[in-house]
């Protein structure tokens, strides 16, 4: 097999994703990795074209029998290996589905030999879109091991530690101002404490916000964080929050499955996630999470309070959640849905 991605050492959910498609793929069989380097918004067309060489002098020296497209962005690069008359699959995460794309595009959708969603939101958008398209199973999260860590001390009284874990491009789109605002009234009725992790150019814009608003004895923004780093947030925190907004058309937002909410739960702690989108396979509503409307900050002040005040039921839905994730989108779980996925198209 040959697996091809960019920037695979990059920071980012779709480099994290890739990394469980490239374990979970060794464990099938021997599996060469093609990192193509690019930025991502796709680099220049000089890089495109260079990395479009690139695959081609990789695809001819190995001769895969199944190709991997990370992503499904990469489709045109499938052509040789159609030709061959050899399987060719593209991973398919969210934005790329729901945003713009041409006909040339969507053609090469439906050239492939399948395309694996990673959510049953993207599953179902693939099928409103480009009905020509072969959707392949729906793969899921696959959570390696080490955020299985264990749960940090409950605090004392009726507060509550709320963690946010996002790439700081845009607060309205990932809901960082629905989550600040509602952490502020949620702050009249429980004491609240709200941890922002990640970096961005739009982290100038949270901190003033922050400042502003008078909540800097509230709210932390810790910046970016190693994995040990943030496992640690994780087992402390009381709950994790993602309330992505999401929008098809030209300017398109929305989560393609939710990282964070897996990641939180794995460590035992329950997660509010947007009740649209990928997130929704995440999290079962009202015992390991809590579904609310995006952009709702009653929604979402009242499941900060809810929580806030009742540390046991806290417990249950992060014991729930834990099972769920090592269940449902663990490591294991995973590799044989990968494993039965790739058997499908080799036949």
């Amino acid at each position: 097999m040959l697996f091809i991605g960019s920037d695979l050492h990059g920071v980012g959910g779709i480099q994290r994703y890739s990394s469980w498609m490239i374990d979970a793929l060794a464990r099938v069989g021997p599996c060469e990795t093609l990192d193509l380097e690019l930025e991502p918004t796709g680099g220049t067309p000089r890089a495109k074209a260079r990395a479009a060489a690139l695959a081609l002098a990789t695809w001819h020296r190995s001769r895969p029998q199944v190709v991997v497209l990370g992503h499904l962005s990469f489709a045109p690069l499938a052509g040789p290996q159609l030709l061959r008359g050899r399987p060719a699959v593209a991973v398919a995460y969210g934005i790329e589905v729901w945003g713009p794309s041409s006909p040339f595009t969507r053609g090469m959708w439906r050239a492939l030999t399948q395309v694996w969603p990673i959510s049953s939101f993207t599953a179902t958008e693939l099928r409103r879109i480009e009905p020509g398209v072969r959707v392949g199973p729906v793969l899921g999260g696959g959570l390696d091991d080490s955020f299985f860590t264990a749960r940090g001390p409950e605090r004392d009284g009726s507060g509550l530690r709320i963690v946010v874990v996002a790439r700081l491009d845009d607060l309205a789109y990932k809901g960082i101002d629905t989550c600040i605002e509602a952490a502020e009234r949620a702050a009249s009725s429980i004491d609240v404490e709200l941890r922002v992790i990640g970096d961005g150019p739009a982290r100038r814009q949270l901190d003033a916000l922050v400042q502003r608003r008078g909540l800097t004895s509230m709210v932390r923004c810790l910046g970016p964080l190693d994995d040990d780093a943030l496992r640690r947030e994780y087992a402390e925190a009381g709950v994790a929050v993602s309330v992505s907004r999401f929008r098809r058309g030209d300017h398109p937002q929305g989560e393609g499955l939710g990282i964070v909410a897996l990641e939180a739960g794995a460590a035992g702690v329950p997660a509010i996630v947007s009740s649209v989108g990928g997130t929704v396979d995440t999290v079962i509503d009202g015992t390991t999470g809590v579904l609310v409307p995006p952009g709702d900050v009653d929604a979402l002040t009242r499941a900060l309070v809810e929580l806030g005040r009742d540390p046991a039921r806290r417990a249950r839905m992060g014991r729930a959640a834990r099972a769920f994730v090592r269940e449902v989108h663990g490591r294991d779980a995973f590799g044989a849905r990968v494993r039965e996925a790739v058997h499908g198209v080799v036949g």
